[in-house]
């Protein structure tokens, strides 16, 4: 599944650990999971909502982000977050923010690259920084809604994503 990644791809996680600053220039937030399963939807989620609050530069990539690397590129970027479920192990809804280097495995799967593999493309592509911010999913069973706690993090995730970035107020919700 998107974004699943093994205890021993992952050095030294630390929960709710995601060390955001205020970012100048362009950022671009690609919103990757699969809408038809809870909780894996919560970073297409975070990317509708960006967008709800006019966040110009927040793309729903779904299960293919790599589909996606033309227009990130076009588009300049001087940061790149990637938001997407990641099980490292926590509570639901906690949050974790990985660099390429934190993940120690750049293996292709069936359907599509793995993260480290797409991050290391854009920086190497683009120049900017890349970063993977992680929601701990609870449920990502077909057809299920996203989890409260998931929804929780995904809201409060979005307005930090806004306020960084944005000289406009909290995304409506």
């Amino acid at each position: 599944m998107s974004g699943e990644i093994n205890r021993g791809e992952v050095e030294e996680p630390q929960a709710a650990s995601y060390p955001l600053r205020p970012i100048s220039g362009r950022v671009v937030v690609l919103g990757i999971g699969n809408p038809l399963c809870g909780d894996d939807d919560l970073g297409c989620e975070t990317a509708r909502l960006l967008q709800a609050g006019g966040f110009d530069h927040a793309l729903v990539c779904e299960e293919v982000p790599e589909n996606f690397t033309a227009e990130v590129k076009a588009l300049q970027p001087r940061e790149i977050i990637l938001v997407d479920a990641v099980d490292f192990f926590a509570a639901p809804g906690d949050i974790i923010s990985l660099r390429r280097e934190q993940l120690r495995s750049d293996r292709f799967n069936t359907h599509k690259p793995a993260l480290g593999l797409l991050m290391h493309y854009l920086e190497a592509e683009t120049g900017a920084e890349v970063t993977l911010i992680g929601i701990q999913p609870k449920n990502r069973a077909l057809h299920a809604p996203i989890s409260p706690e998931v929804k929780e993090s995904i809201t409060h995730l979005a307005m930090l994503l806004a306020g960084l970035t944005l000289p406009v107020g909290p995304i409506p919700v």
